[in-house]
C-alpha cells in the first residue's frame, strides 16, 4: 500500500518520522516532499524546482492508495491543495482512502466529507486499514 502524508513544510520532521514509522511497517511512500528544499516565498525565482516539485507531489497524491494529512492550528496552502487533489481523485476513481489527523480536525469545512475519515493518530488509521 502507498501512502502520500501531507502536513505542514515546517513540520518536515515530524513528516520524516511518519515516514519512517510508514516504511518500517512495509507501507511504500508515493512520494517524499520532506527532501524538497524550502521554496517558500521564493517560488517565481526558483521556477524549475517549483514545476519539478508540483508534478511528483500532484502525481504522488493521484497515484497513492492512503493519503492522510497531518492536520495543523494554522494550516498551509500546500497541504491543502494536495488534500484537494486526493479528495477529487477519490470522487473520480473511488481512492486514495482519505484521513485527516491530529488535534485540529475540525479546522476545515472539507474535513467533514463524508468519505473522509477524521482520526486521532496514524495507529488508529492503520487500524482502519487493516
Amino acid at each position: 500500500m502507498r501512502f502520500y502524508v501531507s502536513g505542514r513544510f515546517y513540520d518536515r520532521e515530524k513528516i520524516i518520522e511518519v515516514f519512517q514509522y510508514l516504511k518500517s511497517r512495509g507501507y511504500e511512500i508515493a512520494n517524499d516532499w520532506t527532501e524538497h528544499k524550502n521554496l517558500r516565498g521564493e517560488y517565481g525565482e526558483n521556477m524549475e524546482l517549483s514545476v519539478k516539485y508540483t508534478n511528483e507531489d500532484v502525481e504522488g497524491v493521484r497515484n497513492c492508495d492512503v493519503f492522510v494529512l497531518i492536520s495543523d492550528k494554522q494550516g498551509g496552502t500546500g497541504m491543502h491543495t494536495e488534500f484537494g487533489i486526493a479528495l477529487n481523485s477519490l470522487l473520480e476513481k473511488n481512492k486514495p482512502k482519505i484521513y485527516v489527523i491530529g488535534e485540529h480536525t475540525s479546522r476545515c469545512m472539507f474535513y467533514f466529507h463524508p468519505k473522509v475519515k477524521r482520526m486521532k493518530n496514524l495507529d488508529e488509521v492503520l487500524n482502519d486499514l487493516d
